[in-house]
């Protein structure tokens, strides 16, 4: 696949999420695709599971958005970095349980790899800095334990 074309899925993997689009997200992904969020170790698998884990970051920020501000390609994916802001006014589920709204806005930057086979997403890994966004949310004091 053309390094282009990669960057360009890369990128419509976000504006899917912006446009609240599941369905043109999950045709982005191969059947058999990984998508692994370090952060919190979940593990989603297939266009379902892209789905699955867009829905969620939407429902727990119904007002958010990403704001891609690099893209990195080869002829084997993609690397990203993006900028996600939203307020947690809905539920976050999370592998420790389910979190509820804190009313309280987050910004937040992420990295992601992408690795492609056919034009879809055969592999996904997004990181991004778990402690300040529920430092943010309020759940976490801030290091050494200071408090705004």
């Amino acid at each position: 696949m053309a390094v282009q074309d990669n960057g360009a899925t890369a990128q419509a993997l976000n504006d899917a999420f912006n446009a609240r689009d599941w369905n043109a997200a999950a045709a982005l992904s191969a059947p058999d695709a990984e998508f692994v969020n370090v952060a919190t170790g979940q593990t989603f698998r297939g266009p379902s599971g892209i789905q699955e884990f867009l829905q969620g970051w939407a429902t727990a920020f119904p007002d958010s958005r990403v704001e891609t501000t690099l893209v990195i390609a080869d002829d084997r994916g993609a690397a990203m970095e993006f900028t996600g802001r939203g307020t947690h006014t809905g539920t976050l589920e999370s592998p420790v349980g389910a979190i509820p709204a804190t009313g309280r806005s987050v910004v937040v930057p992420f990295s992601q790899v992408l690795e492609f086979q056919n034009g879809k997403i055969t592999h996904g890994r997004l990181y991004f800095d778990l402690g300040g966004m529920l430092q943010q949310m309020g759940l976490m004091p801030p290091p050494g334990g200071a408090s705004h």
